[in-house]
């Protein structure tokens, strides 16, 4: 059986590997948000952190995004999925249904302008 503080640490360093998880995803959320957030900050988790994280992320004084994350093995990208507009009062749904694709990148002619562009029917980017 753990000490009391054995705990409190575990629970610390979870708590942080959660947060780093989340971080891997707060631009592209922000992007379909579109808009920054003022906060990024997980309150509540579930999952081993490996290979699944469900996350509930704190981005305004009354707003949430909640993340469903998972990926097969630990050296395989993350495959994200998010719920925005969640309040204090919504739980984690443990579920993929619940959730929307959180798109890995956008099209180059949304971030930059391409107007000079003079390879666009054979960008590799786009």
């Amino acid at each position: 059986k753990q000490s009391r503080q054995q705990n409190a640490a575990k629970n610390f360093f979870r708590k942080n590997e959660a947060q780093m998880v989340a971080d891997l995803f707060r631009a592209r959320v922000e992007q379909e948000l579109e808009e920054e957030v003022e906060d990024w900050r997980v309150t509540d988790f579930q999952g081993d952190l490996t290979r699944k994280a469900i996350l509930k992320v704190q981005v305004g004084q009354d707003e949430f995004v909640h993340l469903y994350a998972t990926r097969p093995s630990r050296n395989d990208h993350w495959i994200c999925l998010y719920a925005p507009f969640k309040t204090p009062r919504c739980t984690l749904e443990m579920t993929e249904d619940y959730y929307y694709d959180l798109p890995d990148r956008r099209m180059c002619s949304e971030r930059f302008d391409v107007s000079s562009c003079s390879t666009r029917e054979m960008c590799q980017l786009m």
